[in-house]
């Protein structure tokens, strides 16, 4: 078979059956708007962007004096090491943003961790975050 039997195609075409201005001016507003809203929406993700960071900066900020008391408890009192890096841990996961509490696994562990953090030296605000942070689960609810 031969190539001289095929026929090329044809030429795109584009017609418009009414008058341009109309739609010019309409593509014009919509193409304005497009840009406003995304200039809008550069202007909230930038916003939303500089809210995370403030909030991660004020998680450390809320942890770091913490974190001193409690390695600096840990080296002494080798007996509760458990319990020291799981209260470690609990604020190493607020402050990587990864959960707003942290659930022990039963009252006395739960007890027994608040017993150790009330032994040592905090301000009320610090009282107050640690009374956030750590719950237990109860197997009654």
């Amino acid at each position: 078979m031969s190539d001289d039997f095929v026929r090329a195609p044809d030429v795109p075409v584009r017609e418009r059956l009414v008058d341009n201005s109309l739609f010019d001016d309409v593509e014009n507003q919509i193409q304005h708007i497009l840009e406003m809203s995304e200039n809008e929406y550069i202007s909230q993700q930038y916003q939303e962007i500089q809210q995370a960071e403030q909030q991660q900066q004020n998680r450390m900020n809320e942890c770091i004096q913490l974190t001193h008391k409690v390695n600096k408890m840990l080296t002494f009192d080798k007996i509760n090491t458990d319990i020291y890096e799981t209260i470690l841990t609990a604020f190493s996961l607020y402050q990587s943003g990864d959960t707003d509490t942290y659930t022990l696994a039963s009252l006395e562990e739960y007890e027994r961790t608040m017993r150790i953090i009330k032994s040592m030296r905090m301000t009320k605000e610090e009282q107050q975050f640690i009374s956030r942070l750590f719950t237990y689960f109860d197997n009654c609810v």
